[in-house]
């Protein structure tokens, strides 16, 4: 990491959470109670369940998840239900992001996915991805941080603060984030520095 990119990751955060599916409703909602840089910022295509959430903002556009990014740290949460829908939002976030300017943008990705979407192509698949989500997020002029971070346990669990997360991918922003993720789990295991590690370790468990 540059020196830039260690100081903005010195200060507070700015949360987000894209995706409030089944498992990502219940954990924006104790990410709303989590000591930040304002109010927790939520976007998904279901504008009706931001009532659910009222202490966070429902935004309208996933591009205002990073508007004004410049000097501080967002660590935005991501949890989508396929390939497909992930690729898509990454690659809007990515084209917000080239207006930034300055700060540093972790992504937390708690979706699970397969390890050829989040890491490296794979030589057997027959359909080439353009970019891999790691590949996206490292093109980030803002110098974003792609994390792997797949969730294990039920929405029961999320709910109750008992999911367990493997996470993987940069370790400072892994040690930056470990405390955001005890916060809503009860237990972060640290994978590896590859990103596809964490997706790799939740079949383990599953």
């Amino acid at each position: 990491m540059s020196q830039a990119t260690k100081s903005a990751i010195s200060q507070p955060p700015r949360l987000a959470y894209i995706g409030l599916g089944n498992m990502g409703l219940p954990i924006a909602r104790h990410l709303a109670s989590y000591p930040s840089d304002g109010k927790l910022q939520v976007w998904t295509r279901s504008k009706g369940k931001y009532a659910l959430i009222p202490e966070a903002e429902g935004m309208d556009s996933i591009q205002d998840i990073l508007q004004g990014v410049s000097g501080g740290v967002v660590v935005v949460f991501t949890s989508f239900p396929s390939d497909e829908v992930a690729e898509e939002v990454y690659g809007i976030m990515v084209k917000q992001a080239q207006m930034a300017d300055g700060g540093q943008v972790i992504f937390v990705d708690q979706s699970t996915l397969q390890p050829t979407t989040s890491g490296e192509h794979s030589g057997n698949s027959s359909r080439v991805r353009l970019m891999t989500i790691a590949r996206i997020a490292s093109t980030m002029p803002v110098g974003a941080v792609y994390l792997a971070s797949p969730v294990i346990g039920q929405p029961a669990a999320a709910a109750a603060k008992q999911l367990v997360s493997a996470i993987a991918g940069n370790f400072e922003a892994i040690e930056y984030v470990k405390p955001i993720l005890d916060f809503i789990g009860r237990e972060t295991i640290v994978v590896s520095s590859d990103v596809s590690q964490g997706k790799s370790r939740f079949a383990v468990f599953s």
